[in-house]
């Protein structure tokens, strides 16, 4: 009997430790553990956080990484597969305000250089021309051949050249100087 409670107890362990392991919830949305794109290999999930304004939960956003070794600090600088996801929960994000965050963003990330990236920038804010909606998910994917592709609920955008433009962009949530440093370090903190 009790080797039989012992069996019961261990295999209740083990699917419970799978089911966990698959997902993960913050905010009322499901996260992935790995993240998988045609051109990448898995990434796994580093970091969560989730950006709120005047209590309002905006979005929730998820750092991937091909290496959970790197230190919060590397990140942003490593030319190494990593993509960030951003699920949007707000009816306050619309795609005037996603541009008006890129360009904030890259402004900060940047400190003010911006020359060497307006047209990357400019092409980005192309991607973003009809409106978000609650519910839409954004991947920011860097691969290894320097190109950080742009996908939007799944389907692919169009990408740009370039480790210095992806860490310019990751360095709008991830930097020194981010655009809100809670968020950051929710997304730094690892799981």
């Amino acid at each position: 009997m009790l080797k039989a409670n012992l069996i019961y107890s261990l295999i209740l362990f083990l699917l419970i430790s799978f089911s966990t392991q698959a997902q993960i919830q913050i905010a009322g949305i499901e996260i992935p553990q790995k993240l998988t794109y045609i051109e990448n290999e898995p990434l796994d999930v580093f970091g969560i956080g989730v950006r709120d304004f005047l209590w309002i939960d905006m979005y929730v956003g998820a750092v991937y990484l091909n290496n959970l070794q790197l230190k919060p600090h590397q990140i942003v600088e490593v030319n190494q597969p990593m993509a960030l996801r951003l699920h949007i929960l707000s009816s306050l994000i619309s795609n005037k305000r996603i541009i008006k965050s890129i360009l904030d963003g890259f402004d900060k990330s940047t400190q003010g250089n911006l020359e060497d990236y307006q047209i990357r920038i400019d092409k980005m804010i192309n991607f973003f021309n009809k409106e978000i909606n609650p519910g839409d998910i954004i991947d920011l994917v860097y691969n290894a051949s320097g190109q950080t592709q742009i996908y939007r609920n799944m389907k692919h955008l169009g990408s740009i050249d370039g480790l210095d433009f992806k860490k310019a962009l990751f360095g709008i949530w991830l930097s020194e100087n981010p655009a809100n440093e809670g968020f950051k370090n929710d997304l730094l903190e690892g799981i």
